[in-house]
């Protein structure tokens, strides 16, 4: 503080005051990061402004060239991806003002032809949770015959827990430890089964995450949720708002084996032995099946797999148009998981024993057929998923993505630019 001569003369004293202006910021919120889509869609890009003055201009930006530019809100430019290869693309956002330009962070989303995106000609690859040492728990990821395996990367002693490929095989969704509790993150992974990019954090809040199931869009996940010894139903929009639909008291049972049902119109889950449908619009659910438990739909979603009677159980299949079910196999001891093959010709499951045979990983035709046991690294394993193999090698940019999470309002991160005074 600094007295003027009138202010001693008053016996005022003037404070002089340093303002700080903050740097303009702009941030992509469309697409989201690690967003997969089919070659010749038109894709919006859409930016949000942080403090900025004057004139104004956004310039959109794929792979580094420019696709326009918004002069005013909505800050947003169609992409139109037909021209582009199917390959991982950068997406960046511009802001001009002021006479200077600053430049987003990078997000980076998924071109797959359309034909190979619904291909389900290959034998796909698995994802499981597994030990290598006792009491961590990690992702493990392999081909259907044992190649080209491979561990989720983790920081310093993470674990990776609840694996599930989205239905394009492009995303591995996986759970690790955030301030003690498990939440789910994202990770792309290419076609030899290298994970490519960080791990992007989608589920959020106070709660224990596990169960988690991608709609067959790619677009919503429902996942279950533990607080304080209640368990509940989660759904929503990824990185989005999320919905609780079901929600057990403490002491009861937990809902466990959610999937989504025909054309995502419901929810399926397993409790008290009993396979239940919930609706994820109304939150209302129905008795299913009866005396059964560990559901899992087909890609088509016209089937649903699942274990019947007591230990030993039965694995049976259940036709959702005609109500029939059939046996695949008898005699599975203490089954964990179950997975259908990308074509749903196939199951694999997991089992101590299958009558008196032992084994860990089993493959089985849905007709009963063709039953053995697969090779698999680590001990024990649960917590099986087939996915689609994409199509494509992804192959981000040197310049890994910037931010770890989804769905969370925060700074761009973005740096200034010299002002080029054009596109």
């Amino acid at each position: 503080m600094r007295r003027s001569v009138l202010g001693s003369l008053l016996g005022i004293g003037f404070l002089t005051v340093s303002l700080a202006y903050a740097q303009p910021t702009v941030q992509i919120t469309q697409p989201r990061q690690y967003e997969v889509f089919t070659r010749g869609a038109t894709v919006m890009a859409r930016a949000k402004l942080g403090t900025s003055s004057g004139m104004q201009r956004v310039e959109f930006l794929v792979d580094g060239k420019s696709i326009g530019d918004a002069t005013w809100i909505p800050w947003e430019r169609p992409w139109d991806t037909t021209s582009y290869a199917a390959t991982s693309h950068a997406i960046q956002a511009r802001l001009y003002t002021g006479g200077q330009a600053y430049v987003s962070e990078t997000v980076y989303v998924f071109l797959l032809d359309p034909a190979a995106a619904t291909s389900q000609d290959k034998p796909g690859r698995l994802a499981y949770q597994a030990e290598f040492r006792p009491g961590r728990p990690v992702v493990a990821v392999m081909n259907l015959d044992g190649t080209e395996f491979a561990t989720v990367p983790s920081r310093g002693d993470e674990t990776g827990r609840s694996p599930s490929w989205s239905p394009d095989g492009v995303l591995l969704a996986f759970t690790r430890t955030v301030a003690g509790k498990q939440k789910y993150f994202t990770v792309p992974v290419d076609v030899h089964n290298a994970a490519m990019g960080p791990p992007l954090q989608i589920t959020f809040g106070p709660s224990d995450d596990s169960g988690l199931t991608w709609s067959r869009d790619g677009k919503r996940i429902a996942y279950l949720a533990e607080q304080d010894g209640t368990h509940s139903i989660a759904v929503g929009p990824i990185g989005g708002d999320m919905r609780v639909l079901v929600t057990t008291a403490v002491g009861d049972s937990s809902p466990t084996s959610l999937g989504w049902g025909p054309e995502d119109k419901s929810i399926s889950y397993s409790m008290d032995r009993s396979i239940w449908l919930l609706d994820p619009v109304t939150g209302d659910h129905r008795l299913l099946i009866a005396k059964a438990d560990m559901p899992v739909w087909s890609h088509n979603g016209r089937y649903l797999a699942l274990f019947t009677g007591k230990d030993p159980r039965t694995l049976t299949i259940y036709d959702s148009w005609t109500a029939a079910m059939a046996t695949v196999q008898p005699f599975v001891d203490h089954p964990r998981s179950i997975a259908w093959s990308p074509d749903d010709k196939r199951l694999l499951f997991v089992a101590p024993h299958v009558g008196k045979q032992s084994g860990r990983l089993w493959l089985v035709n849905i007709d009963g057929t063709g039953l053995r046991s697969l090779s698999v690294r680590g001990a024990p394993l649960s917590d099986v998923s087939w996915g689609l193999t994409p199509p494509l090698k992804i192959q981000l940019p040197a310049a890994e993505p910037a931010g770890d999470q989804i769905g969370k309002d925060g700074a761009s991160g973005s740096e200034q630019a010299p002002s080029d005074g054009a596109k």
